[in-house]
Parts: structure tokens; C-alpha cells; sequence
């Protein structure tokens, strides 16, 4: 035999030896056939005194890989061996019944179908979308999505489809135009707040989603702490809260801004100029009720250094809070920031004051943040010991 050749196989022998295999495949719902997002595939080694090789060298051999929005999975340098494959997860929204596959490993695996089933099946609806006080149907309504997942709706309003009992559904509509919203849906528990719908076993046909119609309206400008008007910013609207539904808000020739076809709810409007040390921004919390608002004035200004200082009621220490990795997180115009908190306590940050929000993180059993006080240029938390079994991980304070 050609002695390349043969070099040619030991080397390819011993790079399989070296690096080993892979494993490949996909997790998928068993019912829907599309990828499962956050499922949780393990690849053990396993002790089987049926298999053809020995168990494996390395004892307790374990690899974990999450599934992304493209449902599939990879192992690499895989040794040859026994193995099992589990899938499982961990939080999911509706229950699962997890799966497992034995092998022994002598070659790369692609292809691998891994299917996971759910614990309560889908079941046949039908529902009906109308909209508040008998209104018509926006002609360019074209469908309801339960979770992502887009329904059909003829143009008397009617669908079908199949839905899971006891499953978080958010709630929202295709196509429609500017103003319109679920309102409230029917056969199920509703929560207006956050658009989500938990489906209730066996309801009464059809399932009805009322729409509802904004008609109330914001107005204002923004401007420099000047009074100059300023077009060339940036305009965001968010809500109504909770929901963090971002609105990009267009500003006139004269930095002025008027949105329409709002409902009724708690709102944020943020305006920015700049970027990095020469941003300017501004944060104003709007409630709309029953009436429009108008003459809103946004008043953009510079960041300033703000000097936070976290207090402790003896016997406890803020020092000893060191080691738990205390932290603040500071939300304002710039965003989400994290900062850390010293042995004294005291901590720094930049922000548009008073325009933030704190949170306080990693907070040790036992403790909570009993009040806020803040000062130009200054912000105290102070802490207080919980008496009984509630030990919540931490305290948000809204702006004020």
C-alpha cells in the first residue's frame, strides 16, 4: 500500500481520536412542528454495560446547550462513546413532556430530530372580532395574533383556530389603522394592562375580541433650557404602560410634535439632542384620561453628576452588603445603567435630575429599601430590616 496513503489514514484517524465528533439536530413542538426557543438540550455520557465501548473515560461527562429562535443545536469534539441525548425545558410557557435519545457514538450525527410534546393539546375555537359600539370593521383588517401566531379574519369578523387551554396568549391585530386596540377579549381571563390572555378550558362560542378606538390627542415642543426651539431632536413616545410599545414622535420646522389616536393610559415622552458628554435629554411622564393634552413642553438639558449614598440601620453594616454585589441601576433619558456601591455606601453616576428611576440589586435577605430622598445632585436610599416571610430581591422608586 501507497505509504501516503496510509500516513493519510492515521492522521485522519488520530484527528477523530483528538477532536472527536459532532452532534447535530433541531428541537421541535411536537404539535406545531416549529422550533422551541429556550428548550434546554444535555448530552451525557453514559454507563451502559450493553453498549459496545467501555464508559466513558471522563467521569460525569455533561454538555448543555439553550435552543435559539432557529431551533437547532450543535456539540462538537465529541469522543467516541456511549451517550444520551435529553431535551427539556426549563420555564416553559405551557408545559412539556421532555425527551431522551441513547446512542453510541462512532460518527458525526447531523439531522437529529428531537421533538418535545406538550402536556395539554390545542383545542378548536371560533371567535368573532368586533369593535366597540358596533363600529365597523377597519376594511384593512386582515388578522389576529395569538402570541405571534397570525389568525386569519374574514370580513364578518369571524376566524378559527386551535388554542391551548390555561396558556399566556398575547393578544394583538394585523393591519389595522392607527388607533386601534384590543380592548378586551372574551372566554378567558383578561389583562388590559399588559394585552395578555389566559385561555379558559371549554368556553362558550365564539370567543369575541372587542376592539377599541384612541381618539385622544398629545401636543407640545421641545425646546433648550433657552426656550429655543429645537426640531433636530429626537421624539419618542412610550405606552401606554406597561407595555413598552415606542412611538418615533415627528417634530414641525418649529420643534413642535401633536400625536393622535391615543387611548387612555400612563405614558413616556422622551426628547434627546447629542450624543456621548454633549447629549441633552429630557423625560416627561404624560397620563391621558378622558381629555387630550396639550402646550406639553419638553425641555431639554445637560447630564449632571449625581452623588448616591445607600444607609443602613444598625446592627447591619453597608459594608458587610459589599459582598452581595450591591448595585443601583439608574433608568433615565440615556437608558439603563449599573453602577456599583462601595464599602461607605456611596456610589455615582451621570443622569438628566431629576429624570430617573432607581433600582436596587442583589439586596441580601432580610433587607429592603424603605425610602428615597433625593436633593440637587444628590440621592439617599435608606434601608430598613423586613419583619416576616417577605424577602423581596430588590425595590424600584419611580420618578418624581
Amino acid at each position: 500500500m501507497n505509504l501516503s496513503l496510509v500516513a493519510f489514514f492515521l492522521t485522519a484517524l488520530l484527528q477523530a481520536q483528538v477532536s472527536g465528533f459532532r452532534i447535530s439536530g433541531r428541537v421541535l413542538d411536537g404539535e406545531t412542528g416549529k422550533p422551541i426557543v429556550n428548550a434546554v438540550v444535555t448530552l451525557t455520557g453514559r454507563d451502559d454495560k450493553g453498549s459496545n465501548f467501555p464508559p466513558r473515560p471522563e467521569e460525569g461527562f455533561k454538555r448543555t446547550v439553550t435552543i435559539g429562535a432557529d431551533g437547532l443545536f450543535q456539540f462538537t469534539n465529541v469522543p467516541r462513546g456511549p451517550y444520551r441525548l435529553h431535551t427539556e425545558h426549563p420555564n416553559p410557557v405551557v408545559p412539556y413532556r421532555g425527551d431522551s435519545l441513547e446512542f453510541d457514538l462512532t460518527a458525526d450525527l447531523s439531522n437529529l430530530g428531537l421533538v418535545l410534546s406538550p402536556a395539554v393539546s390545542r383545542v378548536p375555537i371560533t371567535g368573532k372580532v368586533v369593535v366597540v359600539g358596533g363600529q365597523p370593521l377597519p376594511s384593512t383588517l386582515s388578522a389576529i395574533s395569538f402570541s405571534n401566531d397570525p389568525v386569519t379574519v374574514q370580513r364578518d369578523g369571524s376566524f378559527q383556530t386551535r388554542l391551548r387551554p390555561a396558556q399566556h396568549y398575547e393578544v394583538t391585530i394585523q393591519n389595522a389603522p392607527e388607533g386601534f386596540y384590543v380592548e378586551s377579549v372574551s372566554g378567558g381571563t383578561w389583562n388590559a394592562l399588559t394585552g395578555s390572555w389566559v385561555f379558559r378550558d371549554n368556553p362558550h362560542p365564539p370567543i369575541e375580541v372587542v376592539l377599541g378606538v384612541g381618539r385622544l390627542q398629545m401636543s407640545g415642543r421641545v425646546l433648550d433650557v433657552n426656550g429655543s426651539a429645537l426640531p433636530q431632536a429626537t421624539v419618542t413616545l412610550l405606552g401606554p404602560l406597561p407595555a413598552r410599545e415606542v412611538h418615533f414622535v415627528t417634530l414641525n420646522a418649529a420643534g413642535t410634535f401633536s400625536i393622535g389616536n391615543l387611548r387612555s393610559g400612563d405614558y413616556e415622552l422622551r426628547a434627546k439632542t447629542g450624543t456621548g458628554e454633549d447629549m441633552r435629554a429630557v423625560f416627561l411622564p404624560v397620563t391621558m384620561t378622558t381629555a387630550s393634552r396639550a402646550s406639553l413642553d419638553l425641555v431639554v438639558r445637560p447630564s449632571s453628576q449625581v452623588a448616591g449614598q445607600v444607609v443602613v440601620a444598625p446592627p447591619r453594616t453597608v459594608a458587610e452588603l459589599v459582598r452581595f454585589d450591591l448595585a443601583v441601576e439608574i433608568n433615565d433619558a440615556m437608558g439603563t445603567q449599573t453602577v456599583r456601591v462601595d464599602s461607605k455606601g456611596t456610589f455615582q453616576f451621570r443622569s438628566f435630575e431629576p429624570d430617573y428611576a432607581l433600582f436596587l440589586k442583589n439586596l441580601p435577605v432580610g433587607l429592603r429599601a424603605g425610602s428615597i430622598s433625593k436633593t440637587a445632585g444628590a440621592v439617599v436610599i435608606r434601608l430598613e430590616t423586613i419583619l416576616g416571610d417577605d424577602f423581596p430581591g430588590g425595590l424600584r422608586f419611580d420618578r418624581r
